[in-house]
């Protein structure tokens, strides 16, 4: 029962077999995943998401497995997005091309203007021809894919019908290709992602929310601020019927302007504001925080520049 794990150099080919056919088939294949995996992780050839991240290889080398591919391969075309892998694809096509399930992949290019559209085509083993979903300008628009800020369909659109056409294609005929994921193009059009497929704008972020709040402030006229109720004030502040309570969001700014004061760097700042933003309902309030915010930011920044 607590026989020792054989290193390779005592094994059988049958054992070396056993283990490469999946780093979850058994523990000889998750033993041989993990010592792959370490190799890869402390390469400077593979992409940020599995530097320094063993799990994040493992995961690579099973995909890998599946699909007979080269686990470097895997990972350079493996983006990772929300916690999503997503694909390139440009991986799609070439894995549609090495697959020996069709020929090469060809883009059937018709129409001009919003009515410009592209087909991915090709011929299976038995000489039928294949055809994957037209896809064109019109539908770019109409899904939201065209306008969005950074959107390579703009500025290539000839190129994104070719992406977005392959991967239809793929996910057709050969969604094994694909394993049921987008691609980093896909997931582009659903959020904007730099090169490296992180997330560089979604209005859930907090960095997006700090910028926000940042360029409103900024936008603002100069003006003097209205002298505000102190929290004592408030906290006890019952009207003369004694039936009014505290001013919750009233309450959230005087905790927030208290924080930003105990802040000593831009990033301090941009944590605290985002510790308050939801408790600060008011829209007077928000104003006095953002207010707060931009002259404690100005005052760190010349403390700064002195240094």
């Amino acid at each position: 029962m607590n026989e020792p794990i054989k290193s390779l150099a005592e094994r059988g080919p049958g054992e070396i077999q056993a283990a490469q056919t999946g780093a979850f088939a058994n523990v000889d294949g998750f033993e041989l995943a993990l010592r792959m995996a370490k190799m890869l992780s402390e390469s400077q050839l593979v992409p940020a998401a599995f530097q320094q991240n063993i799990p994040n290889c493992v995961i690579a080398l099973e995909m890998a497995s599946r699909l007979g591919a080269s686990p470097l391969s895997v990972a350079q075309n493996l983006y990772v997005v929300h916690g999503n892998p997503s694909w390139s694809a440009q991986y799609v096509i070439a894995a549609v091309n090495s697959s020996g399930k069709f020929r090469p992949l060809r883009f059937k290019m018709t129409g001009d203007g919003d009515e410009k559209s592209c087909v991915a085509w090709t011929t299976d083993k038995s000489g039928e021809v294949l055809e994957g979903p037209a896809v064109s300008i019109a539908m770019a628009k109409a899904e939201g894919w065209y306008g969005r800020k950074g959107s390579k369909w703009q500025t290539m659109p000839e190129l994104m019908l070719r992406y977005r056409a392959a991967t239809f294609f793929g996910r057709l005929y050969a969604p094994e290709l694909m394993m049921g994921m987008k691609t980093v193009e896909e997931m582009h059009d659903l959020n904007t992602v730099d090169a490296a497929g992180n997330v560089i704008e979604d209005v859930t972020t907090t960095q997006n929310l700090n910028e926000t709040i940042k360029a409103a402030g900024k936008a603002r006229k100069p003006r003097k601020a209205k002298p505000s109720p102190e929290p004592a004030q408030e906290a006890a502040g019952a009207d003369e019927g004694g039936k009014k309570g505290p001013d919750p969001s009233l309450q959230a700014l005087s905790r927030c302007r208290a924080r930003l004061h105990e802040c000593r760097t831009s990033d301090d700042l941009d944590l605290a504001m985002d510790e308050f933003r939801e408790a600060i309902t008011n829209p007077v309030h928000k104003d006095l925080a953002i207010e707060e915010y931009n002259k404690i930011e100005e005052k760190i920044a010349a403390e700064s520049e002195k240094q």
